[in-house]
Formats: C-alpha cells, structure tokens, sequence
C-alpha cells in the first residue's frame, strides 16, 4: 500500500527553544479534543514509528513551508491575544457558539506562528512498503 499524508509536524528542537505557549493553544484549539482520538503523531520521529508499525517507509518527505503564505508576525500575536480574551469572555457567558468560533480561530493564529517561528514545518510525505 501506498499512504500519502499532508501535515503539520512540530519540529523537534531543544525544549527551551520551543515556544510552549503557542505548541500549548495550537494542540488545544487546533488540534482540540474533538480530533484527540485520531491525531497523526506530531514529529517526523514519530510519524516514522507509526509509519514502521503499519510496516511502511518514508520515501518522500518535502517541507512545503518555505511557500506558505504568511500573515505579518505582529498583527498575528495582537490578533492571537483578542481571539484569547474573546474566547474566555464567551465562555464565562455560555456562548457556546462564539466559544466554538474563537477556539478554532485561536488554533489557525496559533498555527501561522508557529510557521514563523519555523517550530512547525507543514510536510507532505509518501510512505509504501
């Protein structure tokens, strides 16, 4: 068999290096409990272990970042602390919706800072026997 994947992989880097605020609200808000049960591995080290487990081999591993758009870094860290306050403020009055909307927003900030950051690298890769 043939596995294609395209996703986003947390690059492994010294723990005081990584920004863990930001790795925190993007596994929270992006990757959420609600995809909890069916999260792909969050390293290349561990997409390898799994990869081997299913007895595939990485053959292809492209970083497809470097040609990702990017918003400008200052007016994503503001926008990222108003999505924060939003998010608390619906939550305290039970406005499930708005809670809903902000969380998942809170996620996509998360994740384009992380992009420029480059502690995550958005990855394609084929994987077959």
């Amino acid at each position: 068999g043939v596995f294609v994947a395209v996703t986003d992989l947390l690059v492994e880097v010294h723990h005081s290096v990584r920004n863990e605020p930001l790795t925190v609200a993007y596994r929270q808000h992006w990757c959420g409990p609600h995809t909890s049960q069916w999260a792909p591995p969050h390293t290349l080290s561990r997409w390898k272990v799994a990869l081997d487990r299913a007895g595939l081999e990485l053959h292809v591993h492209t970083d497809l970042s470097e040609r990702h758009y990017q918003r400008p870094y200052v007016a994503l860290a503001i926008y990222l602390m108003l999505l924060q306050r939003a998010y608390q403020l619906s939550q305290w009055a039970k406005l499930e919706g708005m809670a809903s909307w902000a969380s998942t927003q809170i996620g996509g900030v998360s994740r384009e800072l992380l992009l420029h950051k480059g502690h995550i690298a958005y990855t394609f890769m084929v994987a077959y026997r």
